[in-house]
């Protein structure tokens, strides 16, 4: 199986939880790409099998 992870991170705090979950996901067997999502305008998600989004949130908003 082949994943993809896409973050948005301010601080890096999204990028070390998404790099963290990759890890988590290589020990399973899985084959992962952690991408940061800026510059990002097209992408082709086809040929992954599990797409995760995720981004930092500010506290009290």
């Amino acid at each position: 199986m082949k994943a993809l992870i896409v973050y948005g991170s301010r601080y890096g705090s999204a990028k070390k939880i998404s790099q963290e979950i990759g890890n988590v996901l290589r020990n399973e067997g899985m084959e992962v790409d952690v991408l940061d999502s800026r510059g990002l305008k097209k992408f082709d998600t086809s040929p992954y099998d599990l797409v995760v989004l995720g981004s930092g949130i500010k506290v009290g908003s």
